[in-house]
C-alpha cells in the first residue's frame, strides 16, 4: 500500500515564535536552547525532532500540525488554536532508538546502507544516529526521507497519540478548531510577558548606550586635560626662558657698566 505524501509545514516551522506566542530568545530559554543554534535550522525551514518533539509536549501541540498530508497546504496556525486541553493531550515520543532496527522492519526489509544511501547521506553519518546524543541532529527532513525510504509510518519512530483524540473538527479551516480557555489565557500572558520583554531589551540597549557616551566623555575630559596641562608647562617652560634671558642680560649690562 503506497503511503500518502507527506511534507513538512515550513511555514509553521519558520514561524514558530508565532505560533506558541513567544520571542525566539523565551522560546529557547524555555526548551533549553541556544538561539543560534535554533534559529540556524528554523531559518532553513527545518528543525531537529528532539526539539520540535519539546515544543509539542510543552505547548501541548500534536506533532501533525508540522506536517502536510497528501495535498494539504501550508499555513500557519497558533497554540491557542490548534493546542489540546491538558487532560485530551499524550505526549510525544520519538523513538530514535528504532532507527537501529528500521532496515528489518522496512517494507520490503532491506540493508541499512542502502537506506543511507537512498536517503542521500553516508551510512556512517546515519550509523551516529543509534545513539540518543546524535539522534538529537535528526531533522524534521531526515525523518520523512527515513520514513518514506523505508516504508515504516510516522507511528513506527513517533508517539502522537494526542491526534486521534481530537475531533474532525480541527482538520477544518483554524476559525472552526476548538480553543481551550486555559492555553489561550497562557498564551495572552506570554503575548505580554513578550512584550514586557522587548521593552526591558530596548531600556537595557539605551543603557549600554549612555554608558559608552559616559565612558567615551570620561576619555575625552582626561585627553583636554592632559592638554591643559601641556599647554601650561609649555608656558611655564617659555616664560622661564624669557625671565632666565632677561636676567642673562641683565646681568651683562652690569658687568659691561660696573658701579662707580
Amino acid at each position: 500500500m503506497k503511503q500518502q505524501e507527506i511534507h513538512v509545514n515550513r511555514t509553521m516551522v519558520a514561524h514558530i515564535d508565532q505560533v506558541v506566542g513567544l520571542s525566539m530568545r523565551s522560546l529557547c530559554a524555555r526548551i533549553g536552547i541556544p538561539v543560534n543554534t535554533f534559529t540556524h535550522w528554523t531559518c532553513q525551514g527545518t528543525i531537529r525532532i528532539t526539539e520540535l518533539v519539546t515544543i509539542c509536549n510543552q505547548f501541548r501541540i500534536p506533532f501533525r500540525e508540522f506536517l502536510c498530508f497528501g495535498g494539504e497546504q501550508e499555513r500557519l496556525r497558533t497554540a491557542d488554536l490548534i493546542a489540546l486541553p491538558a487532560e485530551e493531550f499524550r505526549p510525544v515520543v520519538f523513538r530514535y532508538e528504532r532507527i537501529r532496527s528500521c532496515g528489518k522492519q522496512s517494507q520490503p526489509p532491506m540493508a541499512v546502507t542502502l537506506i543511507a544511501e537512498r536517503m542521500g547521506i553516508s551510512y556512517s553519518k546515519f550509523k551516529k544516529f543509534y545513539s540518543l546524543q546524535q539522534a538529537n541532529n535528526f531533522t524534521l527532513d531526515l525523518f520523512l526521507q527515513l520514513c518514506e525510504v523505508t516504508g515504516l509510518p510516522l507511528t513506527h519512530f513517533l508517539d502522537d497519540d494526542s491526534y486521534g483524540h481530537r475531533s474532525n473538527q480541527v482538520l477544518q479551516p483554524a476559525k472552526t478548531a476548538k480553543v481551550d480557555r486555559r492555553v489561550k489565557e497562557e498564551t495572552e500572558e506570554d503575548s505580554a510577558a513578550r512584550k514586557l520583554e522587548q521593552v526591558l531589551e530596548t531600556n537595557r540597549k539605551l543603557l549600554e548606550q549612555v554608558k559608552r557616551m559616559n565612558r567615551r566623555i570620561e576619555q575625552l575630559e582626561k585627553r583636554l586635560e592632559h592638554a591643559e596641562s601641556l599647554r601650561n608647562a609649555t608656558t611655564g617652560t617659555r616664560r622661564y626662558s624669557d625671565d632666565h634671558h632677561i636676567d642673562l642680560m641683565q646681568a651683562s649690562d652690569n658687568k659691561d657698566y660696573p658701579e662707580k
